[in-house]
């Protein structure tokens, strides 16, 4: 999950990952990393600790889709600073190339908007990346939200992971509960806008009889 908080006293509780490990002597144990990057291992596989996870990632989840404006409004401000960052950085290179070919005598002035321009770029560009990444991801848990009852069926139709790749229809096939929030980085929403279509538009629509033994 991505990070949405909104503070450093936030990020100290706030789960971005888990992960099932196994220890040379074959057991098993979860590790948890949090969104300041500290990671808690060899915590006891059980119900009750997943419980406790699932239900923190969803209370996080509520809180992104709540101050999903607040993202879009960096998003926003990210991709101007990056826009003028680099357009700094040709203003600087293009007058700093027509400087050279005409002789000026000094190069200081556009080399430095230059610099300036690329040196605001990259912290822009990784930042409106970073952005970005937040409100597909948020997107994602909107659509789901939305479509929860209908994805929750997908196991009554047998055509309703049509047009997965292999390795994510498997996954539906193989996990009892796969719409998690610990499992959100397991498909994508166009993984689920294919199941939704599949069964609204196709499955529901049509009414296919299908022999006892496809399942």
């Amino acid at each position: 999950m991505k990070d949405y908080s909104l503070n450093k006293k936030e990020q100290k509780a706030y789960i971005t990952d888990i992960k099932l490990v196994e220890d040379r002597e074959g057991n098993e144990s979860y590790e948890v990393t949090f969104a300041d990057g500290r990671v808690f291992r060899n915590i006891e596989v059980d119900e009750e600790n997943l419980a406790k996870i699932e239900s923190k990632m969803q209370l996080q989840a509520k809180s992104g889709l709540n101050n999903m404006v607040h993202f879009i409004k960096e998003r926003n401000v990210a991709l101007v600073n990056t826009v003028v960052s680099g357009a700094l950085s040709v203003a600087g290179v293009t007058i700093t190339a027509a400087n050279f070919q005409a002789g000026a005598p000094s190069l200081v002035v556009p080399i430095t908007m230059g610099t300036v321009g690329v040196l605001a770029l990259i912290p822009s560009a990784a930042k409106l990346v970073k952005n970005n990444k937040k409100l597909q991801e948020l997107s994602k848990i909107k659509y789901l939200n939305h479509h929860k009852k209908t994805l929750e069926s997908y196991k009554e139709y047998p055509n309703a992971l049509v047009g997965l790749d292999k390795r994510t229809e498997n996954y539906f096939r193989e996990i009892e509960e796969p719409f998690l929030m610990i499992d959100l980085d397991d498909y994508s929403e166009k993984d689920l806008e294919t199941i939704v279509d599949n069964i609204s538009l196709r499955e529901r629509e049509y009414s296919f009889n299908y022999p006892k033994r496809v399942k």
